[in-house]
């Protein structure tokens, strides 16, 4: 089946969609760490006022926005109150009075509504346009001086009440601390973002773009379309699928019935061997993946499943063949289907919860099996095949009674080898970086995250992530300790075939902390006051270092720079 096929299908289903009668749906809500915390926060707290599913990631502006209206009418407190009132402000468009943000505006054609630069607000036609602009400069001991420089804007919509649209364009320049651009020497790729060229004295230029188009065939079904992020979960991290990685193409349907959520993913990623700017060194691979999610209390507690397939189809000269038909089955069983195929794709499957209780507190977890032979896993024989990751985690709402302040601690442990397999275009990864979690694997992880609002718009965030994973030594490039997924392993690659543990290979022990101060001085834009500090201590022939950084800056619709890895 070749990609123009693959294609021709999607603009199919897209056009007898439209053909029926659509129901409205905006764009989504991009993954930011401040609204995202706000809806943790509320469906946690008020968790018998709210039935909105968590655990799959971005959320839908039209389901917020009235969301954020009930919130409003059972929350107290000053700073509660306005946090709400933010949430409707940013989805106005899907508010049951958006009139309440109307305001004179500047030179009678700009924010004209609170949050719009340029809006259109008509019946058959809605648009949002708004730049984006993030300046930060930094101080550091131990590194060239870190600054981000990035430009752009961000469009979203909707189109006779039926297709709903969004794009986000940038132009940036950043200078990344030392670990940061030792990353990108080894994948070839900036985390998060992709391609770049070099700028200034070591700096990196690159241009970002995100964009895709969803509707609703049937009030039950949304379809998204394009390139985006996903998350699924309710941690700081996932080990199912992850927003760290870049962004990907994908078709996402999304069907809702009763206490059911069932997603598919249809999606393409690509492998970097290098970078040539004539088109050559990617090599394409897919994935196909089920997530079926139970409200079973909702609001209380969640329950999922997911399986995923990754894999390649390439000829005899090394080229794509394109999607494989039998995986677009949107209900099967892949590993089933896998096995009729006689295919050697990577295949994982596992689970995830959360149970919110005492309107404070909330545990959530999530368990990945890469690979699963009974008789080794439960004989605790450390087979190198038992390739598992776990993830533990709890969320404390106003602790001890202080409105406002959130407390949030998370342990996870993924097994050598997990995620990787026999070729790095199975890997479940994308542009060389990890599809869940930015360590990959071969490594254990505690976090600690304290949120504290003491004023309307005042926000502090302490961060602490302190990890410990096995490396590869450089003196023995042929061995290899499972902790890099990019690279594919063999027998005569491992060390040893049983008695395989979490951190063999070089010990190496990471700790960040993370202190930010923002101020919100109007909507979507922060004022932020930053402190990281890193510390990394790894056996010889490596290099321990340290980054020390005091950061300054600006931002207008866009998130803050992320440094947890």
């Amino acid at each position: 089946m070749t990609k123009e096929y693959i294609y021709s299908l999607i603009l199919v289903v897209i056009f007898v969609s439209l053909a029926a009668e659509l129901r409205a749906q905006g764009a989504l809500i991009p993954f930011n760490d401040y609204t995202y915390h706000l809806m943790d926060r509320y469906t946690v707290r008020h968790a018998d006022s709210t039935s909105f599913y968590t655990g799959i990631r971005p959320f839908a502006r039209d389901v917020i926005a009235p969301w954020s209206e009930r919130m409003s009418k059972v929350v107290s407190g000053e700073v509660d109150k306005s946090n709400l009132l933010y949430l409707q402000r940013d989805n106005w468009e899907f508010h049951s009075n958006s009139a309440l943000f109307d305001q004179k505006g500047i030179w009678k054609y700009f924010y004209k509504r609170e949050i719009a630069f340029v809006h259109k607000d008509a019946d058959n036609f809605k648009f949002i346009l708004n730049p984006v602009l993030g300046l930060q400069g930094g101080q550091s001991r131990n590194d060239d001086n870190p600054f981000q420089n990035t430009r752009g804007f961000v469009l979203r919509g909707t189109i006779a009440k039926k297709l709903g649209f969004y794009s986000y364009v940038t132009e940036n320049q950043f200078r990344y601390p030392n670990y940061y651009r030792d990353q990108i020497d080894e994948t070839l790729v900036i985390p998060g973002v992709g391609f770049h060229k070099n700028f200034g004295t070591n700096a990196r230029d690159f241009f970002n773009a995100r964009g895709y188009i969803n509707f609703s065939p049937i009030e039950q079904i949304r379809v998204q379309f394009g390139h985006d992020k996903l998350f699924f979960g309710n941690g700081c991290r996932s080990l199912i699928w992850s927003d760290h990685m870049k962004e990907n193409l994908f078709l996402r349907i999304h069907t809702h019935v009763g206490k059911i959520h069932y997603t598919n993913v249809f999606s393409e990623m690509n492998d970097v061997n290098q970078v040539t700017g004539d088109g050559q060194g990617i090599f394409k691979k897919y994935s196909a993946f089920h997530y079926l999610g139970l409200d079973l209390i909702p609001g209380k507690l969640n329950l999922g499943f997911f399986e995923h397939i990754v894999f390649n189809r390439l000829d005899s000269t090394g080229q794509s063949r394109g999607y494989e038909i039998n995986y677009l089955n949107p209900i099967i069983f892949y590993r089933a289907i896998e096995h009729g195929l006689n295919s050697r794709d990577n295949a994982l499957l596992g689970m995830d919860w959360k149970w919110n209780f005492a309107n404070h507190y909330s545990f959530y977890g999530q368990i990945v099996l890469d690979e699963f032979v009974k008789k080794e896993m439960f004989e605790s024989t450390g087979w190198w095949g038992n390739k598992w990751a776990v993830q533990l985690g709890a969320k404390w709402i106003d602790v001890l009674n202080v409105k406002n302040l959130d407390l949030q601690l998370e342990s996870n442990a993924v097994r050598p080898y997990t995620y990787a397999y026999h070729d790095k275009t199975n890997s479940v990864t994308h542009y060389n970086q990890p599809v869940s979690h930015p360590l990959g694997a071969n490594f254990k992880e505690q976090v600690i995250v304290l949120r504290y609002q003491p004023k309307r718009d005042w926000n502090l965030r302490i961060a602490y992530f302190n990890s410990n994973r096995g490396l590869d030594s450089s003196m023995n490039s042929m061995m290899k300790y499972g902790g890099n997924i990019l690279r594919p392993y063999s027998a005569n690659s491992r060390p040893k075939e049983r008695g395989i543990e979490i951190g063999q290979g070089l010990k190496e022990n990471i700790q960040l902390f993370d202190f930010m101060v923002s101020y919100h001085i109007f909507h979507n834009a922060f004022i932020d006051l930053r402190y990281v500090k890193r510390i990394r201590d790894v056996e010889l022939p490596l290099n321990s270092y340290n980054s020390d950084i005091f950061y300054f800056g600006f931002r207008l619709n866009t998130d803050a720079m992320r440094f947890d890895f």
